[in-house]
């Protein structure tokens, strides 16, 4: 079914929803300063600090990231209100990356913003990085079989 221009004003699109055009939406998001303290004192209730340096979530879980209540009564990413908060807004169609690689952390300087094809990227040469680490290990495992059955 196609849409008129003025049914697509009319409709309005939810961040984390895909758009007419089948990309996911990324609504920028940012804090205002008055509404910054109320939020830091949600934030921090579930926040610890592990052995790692991260800061970890101890709250809610949601596909296995972090979700934050704010004062208002919704709920966000967690990373995202800490990079909010922490330092400052979020541009549209932006992601907020874990570069400790830890999905609980949401410690504002370990996050950054990127493009979403460039975290997508990111992901694939880690993905490509763990693959070969298994196949060295596994044929370090092989030699150090072989080496111990001619003994």
């Amino acid at each position: 079914m196609w849409l008129t221009a003025q049914q697509r004003k009319e409709q309005k699109i939810q961040a984390g929803h895909f758009g007419k055009c089948g990309k996911m939406v990324i609504k920028p998001y940012s804090i205002p300063e008055e509404k910054k303290d109320a939020h830091l004192k949600v934030f921090l209730k579930f926040v610890r600090v592990s052995i790692c340096g991260c800061w970890e979530w101890t709250g809610r879980f949601h596909n296995g990231y972090p979700c934050c209540p704010t004062p208002g009564g919704n709920t966000r990413w967690a990373h995202r209100v800490s990079y909010a908060l922490f330092n400052g807004p979020i541009k549209a169609q932006r992601h907020v990356d874990h570069g400790c690689r830890n999905r609980k952390c949401v410690r504002p300087d370990h996050l950054e913003q990127m493009p979403p094809i460039e975290n997508y990227l990111a992901i694939q040469r880690r993905k490509l990085r763990d693959i070969k680490k298994m196949r060295e290990a596994a044929g370090q495992l092989t030699i150090f079989s072989v080496n111990n059955l001619n003994q």
